[in-house]
């Protein structure tokens, strides 16, 4: 790690920022890849036996990040690093506060190395309209960190895409920070779209205060091997969220998707939907954990999944669990695998679709009921185009 170390001291950084890095390098080597097993659904977890991080370059190199830049009072929208000399005592209260470097050898190593980024601050009252950030690391490891903060009775609706396309293979590591403060409302796009060269890591969590509302949609199309985690905590009550996931795996990808929510207070609402076609020699595994504390009475939870499986080489697994701590509470999990429907197909053909089209309107249509609740026209379509290239790879 000595190579690290020397990047670091080079740095202009505030003390705090080359202090963590530093903190992370020493616990990346005692952190292992894989988790350890702890039931009898690990089995099905993804093992990563062709994932080297020794065959990536250590420091990344420039990246190209596509946004537009806004410094006022109420509204802050710019990249991380520059954030960071501009509003360093903003930046620092909630840098690493959420997703901590000892989570995961990823996490660790993330934080050691990490270098684009942004950040966005919503002052109280703010609507703040829609923000489009555009990634694309032109590295063997690419690392990307996003923080977003609202305040009081605040909105904001946000676009993240990840489009990295190197020809060789590389390491694609994010981490999103968010905090959703009391009476505001967020809506979040998250959009995975790299070459099938990538090793994607992705750690995102939110935190929810008092009476605020999230809306996230995790879309991802992109990648070798995928890694994904959202975890969202409903902190204080009333607090709402609807995480829609979908992604659509094919060839020899291996994706592995989970998404936790955790009810700490009463009276709060979640829901998690995920649908997603596998095909080929694909492997998928779905997974979340439904976390009611003992204090979240009255709170409503529901965490269920859908997946169209096309072929007999593909794997997938769904691995919902629900941890209730209290009896005043509704929660459900279910999870459902299908090929094509036979009546559905025959139903197209009747009607003077031939039956490759009919099964290319069964995809698109089993992943639409999420695109379609995305509010930007602009996005949905770029997702609709994106199905229809998977389609034919």
């Amino acid at each position: 790690m000595k190579e690290i170390t020397l990047e670091i001291k080079e740095k202009q950084e505030p003390e705090w920022i080359r202090e963590l890095r530093k903190n992370a390098i020493n616990i990346f080597e005692k952190i292992p890849l894989l988790e350890k097993p702890d039931s009898p659904g690990i089995k099905h977890l993804m093992k990563f036996n062709d994932f080297d991080l020794k065959k990536f370059e250590v420091m990344p190199k420039k990246s190209i990040l596509k946004i537009k830049e806004i410094n006022e009072n109420d509204l802050i929208v710019k990249p991380l690093g520059k954030a960071i000399k501009e509003n360093e005592n903003l930046v620092k209260k909630f840098f690493g506060k959420s997703v901590h470097f000892t989570e995961t050898k990823l996490d660790a190593l993330h934080y050691a190395l990490w270098k684009d980024g942004v950040f966005v601050f919503v002052g109280k009252n703010k609507k703040a309209g829609e923000i489009t950030i555009e990634f694309n690391g032109n590295s063997l490891s690419n690392f990307f960190h996003l923080i977003i903060v609202l305040e009081e009775n605040s909105e904001i609706k946000i676009i993240e895409k990840h489009l990295t396309k190197n020809k060789t293979e590389f390491l694609h590591k994010d981490v999103s920070e968010i905090l959703i403060g009391e009476n505001a409302k967020a809506e979040i796009v998250s959009l995975q779209n790299i070459s099938d060269k990538g090793f994607v890591f992705s750690n995102k969590k939110a935190l929810l205060e008092k009476n605020a509302l999230l809306n996230f949609f995790n879309v991802s199309f992109g990648g070798k091997t995928v890694k994904q985690k959202i975890n969202i905590v409903l902190a204080e009550e009333n607090s709402k969220t609807n995480s829609f996931a979908c992604f659509f795996g094919n060839k020899t990808q291996e994706i592995d998707v989970e998404s936790n929510i955790t009810h700490l207070e009463k009276n709060t609402f979640s829901k998690v939907l995920i649908n997603s076609v596998v095909k080929d020699s694909s492997n998928t595994v779905i997974r979340g954990l439904l976390k009611v504390m003992n204090k979240a009475d009255n709170s409503e939870s529901n965490w269920h999944s859908n997946t169209l499986m096309i072929g007999e080489k593909v794997k997938a697994n769904s691995l919902p669990t629900l941890e209730i701590n209290t009896n005043d509470v509704i929660a459900g999990h279910g999870s459902s695998f299908g090929n094509f429907n036979e009546e559905e197909l025959f139903y197209l053909t009747s009607r003077g679709i031939n039956k490759e089209k009919a099964k290319k309107l069964i995809i698109e249509g089993y992943l639409e009921p999420i695109t379609a609740k995305i509010s930007s026209n602009k996005i949905q379509n770029e997702i609709r185009e994106i199905i229809k290239e998977k389609e034919i790879q």
